[in-house]
């Protein structure tokens, strides 16, 4: 009978290891979350690793899960830089589901369009179910301090008022006639 008790409780503790990783990959981001580790790299393919590389200062990261998402993503990168003294943006393009072969005309693309601080990672899908819920075209916007704590999420289409939305609480906040 105790060898039978001792047996499920060590069966279900070793349930719950497994488990567990798989929650914290799916649960949303929230605010005094540390940012998950994001492998990227630069469009000079310089390696990059999110929030890791940009401890000691804030920044915005802007990420785009699919191609229908770029317009947004560019709209949301020029609105959270509208100040000398924001934090740095940094648009992010998930590749994940680009086929091996197309990567280099895709990456190719992207550089004839993209400003200087556009990252590319090829392990981003898992972040898609960090952020909010969202359309399928929907970036997913974090601000993260310069200890690579989440301040604030959202997943949604780029507007005015939801920029101003979610400048509250930021550093922004004020930029787009809030505050």
């Amino acid at each position: 009978m105790y060898g039978l008790k001792l047996c499920t409780v060590f069966t279900l503790a070793g349930l719950l290891l497994i488990a567990l990783p798989a929650l914290s990959e799916s649960t949303p981001l929230r605010a005094g979350d540390a940012f998950p580790t994001l492998e990227a790299q630069t469009l000079a393919r310089k390696r990059v690793v999110v929030p890791d590389d940009l401890r000691g200062k804030p920044a915005f990261l802007v990420m785009g899960f699919n191609r229908g998402a770029a317009d947004n993503v560019k709209k949301w990168s020029v609105a959270l830089q509208g100040s000398r003294h924001a934090p740095t943006v940094y648009s992010i393009a998930v590749l994940d589901n680009v086929p091996a072969f197309f990567r280099g005309f895709v990456l190719g693309g992207i550089r004839k369009s993209a400003g200087k601080n556009m990252l590319v990672t090829f392990s981003g899908t898992p972040f898609e179910q960090r952020f909010p819920p969202g359309g399928a075209d929907d970036p997913g916007v974090a601000f993260i301090d310069a200890k690579g704590v989440v301040v604030r999420t959202t997943r949604t289409p780029f507007s005015d008022e939801a920029a101003a939305e979610f400048a509250k609480g930021t550093a922004l906040t004020g930029l787009w006639g809030t505050g």
